[in-house]
């Protein structure tokens, strides 16, 4: 069953370096989906534990990177 998160990920990955590469961007739609597909899958595989933790690291990730996004030394494609 670890395949399928590489199986669901890697053409949705692809598509987004490719995007950036061209236009310098990652569009929201791929950001989003990359988030339900991701959140799909760790609901399926580990049920609602897995989706529980991939929650709590999303929101660790904003509630860390918002402040350096805020002060900006960062951008808002590295939070």
């Amino acid at each position: 069953m670890p395949l399928l998160r590489e199986l669901v990920m890697t053409p949705l990955l692809t598509a987004a370096a490719i995007y950036d590469i061209r236009k310098k961007i990652i569009p929201n739609y791929l950001i989003w989906l990359g988030w339900i597909l991701n959140l799909s899958v760790r609901l399926w595989q580990e049920g609602l534990r897995g989706l529980l933790y991939c929650i709590a690291a999303v929101l660790v990730t904003i509630t860390v990177g918002f402040p350096v996004f805020k002060m900006r030394a960062v951008g808002a494609g590295d939070v």
